[in-house]
């Protein structure tokens, strides 16, 4: 092979190796904001639920490890490796779900950004390949230092466990979920309630009937409703239609209340209660407390 094409070669080689990397990265940090969605993602495979806490741990881990390897070239034939048989692993699992009607969403990126899983395959399959043939341009190399290169790359994973032990206090409910300022939702599957929530201006509060704070969280809700500055107060719980009338009548709700489909819902937040602002369909504002009557008028004015 002319020294031309070689180069070449090695230049997509390092191109796709990268590339891999940083969708690795990716993958694990954005999982790692909110493992109780990934546990139930993974638990959604139907292969051994009652390990996917287990799992959802292993699979943030690893894959910090084996980014930090590839983007640090810490024994990269090895890394390679590694990466290419956890895609197979991803490819055969999402098949199986695909095959047994058990699986919407693959959780890849977790709630930040939801991949059907025909989506899924075929990028791991591109990654597979990109992978085959960085392996092959680089199935020589046997880089320097690289004692030093497996300790950075290692601190990649102690990273990703931070994040996944810390992130359940940090503020990032608009980073790892898809109710975000600026996002518009054209239908929402919303039962039980006749209001078009994409008309005029809402505040919507996300929040569950099994709270133990269900008893001041709806007295907080009563107290937003009787405001006439604020914008149209609507409830969504998200327990199932079954279960409106019991909130209507033994907590006597004072705004309008519906019930979203679950695996819609659980996109939207970490936890529970989370509050947001519909502008004509639009979200302007969240809160994942229910807000103050102040800061509902702060936001609407600042959203206007």
């Amino acid at each position: 092979m002319d020294s031309g094409k070689q180069r070449i070669y090695r230049i997509l080689g390092f191109i796709f190796h990268y590339i891999v990397a940083v969708v690795f990265l990716l993958a694990a940090f954005s999982k790692a904001l909110d493992m109780p969605a990934f546990y139930e993602q993974i638990a959604a495979y139907g292969i051994f639920p009652e390990l996917a806490p287990v799992a959802a741990w292993t699979f943030v881990i690893v894959e910090c490890i084996i980014a930090g390897m590839l983007i640090t070239h810490a024994f990269p034939q090895l890394a390679q490796l590694g990466a290419g048989l956890l895609l197979v692993l991803f490819v055969g699992v999402t098949a199986y779900g695909m095959a047994t009607g058990q699986l919407s969403e693959c959780g890849c990126f977790g709630n930040v950004l939801p991949r059907t899983p025909q989506q899924t395959l075929i990028e791991d399959i591109l990654m597979i390949a990109a992978l085959v043939f960085a392996f092959t341009v680089f199935r020589k190399d046997k880089p320097k230092k690289q004692g030093v290169r497996m300790s950075i790359a290692s601190v990649f994973g102690v990273l990703g466990l931070a994040l996944a032990i810390a992130s359940p206090q940090l503020p990032v409910d608009d980073m790892a979920t898809q109710l975000k300022p600026g996002a518009q939702f054209d239908a929402w599957p919303v039962e039980g309630i006749y209001q078009d929530l994409n008309e005029g201006s809402h505040l919507v509060i996300l929040f569950s009937i099994q709270s133990e704070e269900i008893d001041e969280q709806v007295a907080a809700m009563n107290e937003l409703a009787q405001d006439q500055r604020l914008p149209s107060p609507v409830g969504l719980i998200i327990d199932g239609t079954e279960q409106l009338t019991t909130l209507m009548f033994q907590y006597g709700t004072a705004f309008p209340v519906g019930a979203v489909e679950p695996r819609f819902a659980r996109n939207l937040y970490r936890e529970l209660p989370r509050a947001f602002i519909l502008q004509e369909g639009v979200v302007t504002a969240t809160w994942s407390h229910i807000p103050s009557a102040e800061e509902v008028l702060k936001a609407a004015e600042s959203g206007e």
